[in-house]
């Protein structure tokens, strides 16, 4: 009998409340042109945890341009490779080892007996998907990172490269073109002008697809492309190295393909950021970004990490649950785990609803993250803190968020743990944000001290007090009762919650809204 189911068939009930440690993990291995990768998750989530992420480079679709055939040294490395992510998932307990296979095993001659080779050392069936099936699946898995993506995927890989448009999340028309790295370098080997002709060649063959999504979003999904992102963020010295998330407008991913494009082969393998696995493949990632960028004419260029495995992962979950803020539901999951009050986070948001009541959809959904993450700190020495949480929020798998958007969090709860603008640890991370960005964020950070300090990170007391501006004032409303005492170092909170503000006076009233 088989260790594993092949796939769930049913959606798992929804929990939106933390994590169960009885949660049993789910894994998926890709089977690629290029790679082989298993990625073994908490559970089947709206927003999943990588439990253990392993990938090899098998390269078997490396020559089949010429052969047709599967490279025989990438077959005996792939059958390796499965055996080993086969053992390591029964020993993690996964409750579903879901293992697909793509372009090179679809097309090559001797595809259908790689895959019988490989069902029997992972003791599961293999689901080999079409070219549509995987461009659907991978514009899944970025709706799985981002939330409501609109516009166009673009997914690279060694043997194809897949296009789906995102219809605020909702996946549409597809298409699969035989355009991978491994092809095009099998093909034209340096020959970088007749390689870009006949990506140029191709592309206008469905130019009319394209021409829907002009002027969105791309989302780019494949090893190769993600090495682009990384030698960008290296080559800037970027304060941020995150690339999920991480977006170019049209001219500066356009200009960059140009600025890499005049170097050669052993000049593009030293660049820094190029993973040395990628180095063979670099070179035709990169014609493959320019030209598709240059014939999808997006708005911007942006970085996604998750895929076809994501999307394999997140389609056994009702369409509500998807539809749902990846950010916020990570965020609130992270602050019920972490904070001192799983309820914190909740009243934190009712604490500051009135002093940001003119804030557009984006801030809400940063101010209620922030909330959420506001207390995760404070098991760090304190005078460790403010760094600490840069830290944190510097690499914190959270998605859908972008650099700036992420600096603004990171900016916000430095502040919330008295982090001082001076500080030169945060120098780097300002240059992502405006006046007004920054602003925001130190008005939130202490509100959200002065609401800590006033509780004692207590949800219940919390909820009996208020902090609003009125009429030149910042007031704050204590219970009619003298029941919640007023010291100096509350004061102290609302006075430099009042500054930031921009507020000269402050007040505390314990008989309700003034002027009632």
């Amino acid at each position: 009998m088989n260790a594993f189911a092949p796939l769930l068939h049913a959606a798992p009930d929804v929990d939106p409340a933390p994590r169960s440690p009885a949660a049993q993990p789910v894994a998926v291995v890709d089977v690629g042109s290029n790679s082989v990768r298993l990625v073994v998750y908490d559970r089947v989530s709206r927003s999943p945890l990588v439990r253990f992420n392993e990938k090899v480079m098998c390269a078997l679709g490396k020559g089949i341009e010429r052969t047709g055939r599967l490279n025989e040294i990438g077959v005996e490395s792939a059958i390796r490779t499965l055996a080993r992510f086969a053992q390591l998932a029964r020993a993690m307990n996964v409750s579903t080892l879901d293992v697909c296979a793509t372009e090179a095993s679809r097309s090559a001659s001797n595809g259908a007996e790689f895959i019988q080779r490989a069902e029997a050392v992972v003791g599961v069936p293999i689901t080999i998907l079409s070219g549509e099936e995987e461009a659907r699946y991978t514009a899944l898995g970025v709706r799985a990172g981002f939330h409501r993506p609109h516009g166009l995927v673009g997914d690279l890989g060694g043997g194809s490269l897949e296009f789906a448009r995102l219809d605020q999340g909702r996946p549409g028309a597809s298409i699969s073109l035989p355009l991978g790295t491994l092809r095009l370098g099998d093909r034209f080997g340096g020959d970088v002008g007749a390689a870009r002709r006949h990506v140029d060649n191709t592309l206008h063959g469905i130019a009319a697809f394209l021409e829907e999504t002009a002027g969105q979003d791309l989302f780019i999904v494949g090893g190769g492309w993600r090495a682009i992102a990384r030698v960008r963020l290296a080559m800037l010295n970027a304060p941020l190295r995150v690339l999920h998330g991480f977006a170019m407008p049209r001219a500066e991913a356009l200009a960059f393909a140009k600025q890499l494009g005049r170097y050669d082969q052993a000049a593009l393998a030293e660049l820094p950021g190029v993973p040395r696995r990628r180095t063979d493949t670099f070179a035709s990632a990169l014609v493959l970004f320019d030209r598709v960028v240059r014939a999808a004419r997006p708005r911007r260029v942006v970085f996604s990490a998750f895929g076809v495995r994501e999307g394999r992962l997140i389609r056994h979950l009702p369409e509500r649950e998807i539809d749902r803020d990846p950010l916020l539901v990570e965020a609130e999951e992270i602050g019920r785990t972490w904070n001192r009050d799983p309820e914190m986070g909740q009243a934190l948001i009712r604490w500051t609803d009135r002093l940001f009541q003119h804030e557009d959809p984006a801030e809400r959904r940063l101010r209620h993250a922030a909330c959420h993450l506001a207390d995760i700190a404070w098991r760090d020495h304190p005078d460790a803190r403010p760094r600490m949480i840069l830290l944190e929020l510097s690499q914190m798998p959270l998605l859908a968020l972008d650099h700036a958007e992420r600096a603004r969090l990171a900016f916000t709860l430095f502040t919330r743990y008295d982090g001082t603008a001076e500080d030169p640890e945060l120098t780097p991370l300002l240059t992502l944000l405006g006046t007004r960005e920054r602003a925001w964020a130190e008005r939130l950070g202490r509100a959200l001290t002065l609401g800590f300090r006033l509780s004692g990170a207590v949800a219940a007391i919390l909820n009996r007090a208020y902090v609003a501006q009125d009429r030149g004032r910042l007031v704050l409303g204590l219970p009619e009762d003298g029941s919640m005492p007023f010291g100096d170092v509350v004061d102290q909170r609302l006075k430099a919650l009042a500054r930031a503000m921009g507020v000269a006076k402050t007040r505390v009233v314990q008989d309700g809204w003034p002027g009632n």
